[in-house]
């Protein structure tokens, strides 16, 4: 991405690192910095994207304001491992727990552990033996390949709380973690910031180019983004809480092992390529669980 964006005519500037925001009557200017060696900078713009994640420091120089506030609901902890063998997806959700693993890149097996903090506001034990007590006890062959082969990282992980940020303001703008943050758990983090920097870049160009007024096109970005983002923030809220499945979930899954059609929609809900509200429409879940097609197939 950073080779694309010099090719496209971005400069990039490496050890430098951004101390505030300057501003001008209420209006955001640019950044003051400074470089490796210590010789400070300012850089001035016509408008100030903060791409800086969830911990934002330009979020909290324009004191951002935050909605939609979800407590955080689970715990993760995960790791990699050398000589593991993982087809595809290995996922064991258990009650207030999950399990989830798949390879990565090096021949490494990316392998973690989700806790409801409901249910676990601390680990019983330390991350180790913790983790293991719940992989021995829901996936022993996962344990034991885990065990047979060597956990090559340090552990990794922690809780996340839920948030939407306003967006944009008088010379800034927020996307990515720094504009709305979620519980990890859908892996949709990624998507949305390519989602939401298409959206601000038309915005922005709209502004710049006087297709229409600057801050129109940036509370047009802000209502698309929340319109787009709620489903699957709804959706990670909920998943994450790890409860027991409902009598029909249950049906649910048992219906989906000989339906690959629907099996592939089910975790179109992860990859966002299959509404939310679509597919977890009651009327939807019992016709799968039914076995009946889609009407007009």
């Amino acid at each position: 991405m950073v080779d694309a964006a010099v090719e496209s005519g971005a400069e990039l500037r490496e050890g430098f690192s951004v101390e505030t925001v300057t501003s001008d009557n209420g209006r955001v200017t640019g950044i003051r910095g400074s470089l490796l060696n210590g010789r400070a900078l300012t850089e001035q713009a016509r408008i100030l994207v903060g791409a800086d994640g969830m911990n934002s420091l330009v979020a909290r120089c324009v004191r951002a304001q935050q909605y939609n506030q979800v407590a955080r609901r689970q715990l993760t902890y995960f790791s990699y491992w050398s000589n593991v063998e993982i087809e595809g997806l290995e996922f064991y959700p258990r009650d207030y727990r999950a399990i989830y693993g798949w390879n990565t890149n090096d021949g490494l097996a990316l392998v973690g552990v989700n806790w409801a903090l409901k249910q676990f506001s601390r680990l019983p034990a330390a991350i180790e033996e913790s983790f293991f007590a719940v992989v021995d006890q829901a996936a022993p062959s996962l344990a034991a390949r885990l065990r047979a082969g060597r956990r090559e990282e340090r552990w990794s992980g922690g809780s996340i709380p839920g948030f939407f940020r306003k967006p944009y303001g008088s010379g800034w703008a927020l996307v990515g973690d720094a504009s709305y943050k979620m519980d990890p758990c859908t892996a949709a983090g990624i998507t949305d910031a390519f989602r939401d920097a298409e959206l601000l870049a038309a915005a922005i160009d709209d502004g710049f180019a006087s297709r229409r007024p600057l801050g129109q096109a940036l509370a047009d970005y802000e209502r698309q983004r929340d319109a787009m983002a709620m489903p699957i923030y709804e959706f990670a809220g909920q998943s994450a809480l790890l409860e027991p499945l409902t009598p029909q979930m249950k049906q649910l899954l048992v219906a989906l092992k000989d339906n690959q059609v629907e099996t592939n929609r089910f975790f179109g809900l992860l990859a966002q390529t299959t509404p939310v509200p679509e597919f977890l429409n009651p009327d939807n879940l019992s016709r799968i669980i039914a076995g009946a097609s889609p009407s007009g197939s």
